[in-house]
């Protein structure tokens, strides 16, 4: 149901967007940002049951927290890039979107070398 909510809520927001965008073009962006921060709110509030699964997943399979909490870190990072990032394009600047998209993917490049060593090592042991 509550996707039933968002898709009519982001639809009348481009809607509204579109009628505003005529007259005061820096309205309609306003409101397609409005619009993004809304949906966005609400991804956020499912991530709680995600959260609560990757804590099962970690229980049962006894992996180390520190993986976990940084793959979350990227999936965070990842998203925020996106949303960011297609806003800026809505609002004509794709080259800082771009831009964001670069520094999003060195982040996370930087967040997963401790993963990537580890892994590295443990292939080492076995050879």
């Amino acid at each position: 149901m509550d996707m039933i909510k968002i898709a009519a809520a982001a639809v009348i927001g481009v809607f509204l967007a579109l009628l505003v965008k005529g007259q005061k073009p820096e309205y309609g962006i306003m409101l397609t940002l409005g619009v993004g921060i809304l949906i966005f709110l609400s991804a956020m509030g499912q991530m709680s049951v995600m959260i609560s699964g990757i804590r099962e997943i970690m229980k049962n399979l006894s992996l180390e927290g520190d993986y976990v909490v940084t793959i979350l870190k990227m999936i965070g990072i990842t998203y925020l890039a996106e949303f960011a990032g297609n806003i800026c394009r809505d609002a004509g600047y794709a080259s800082i979107a771009g831009q964001l998209e670069i520094f999003a993917k060195l982040s996370i490049l930087t967040l997963s070398m401790p993963i990537l060593f580890s892994f590295l090592h443990t292939i080492g042991e076995f050879l």
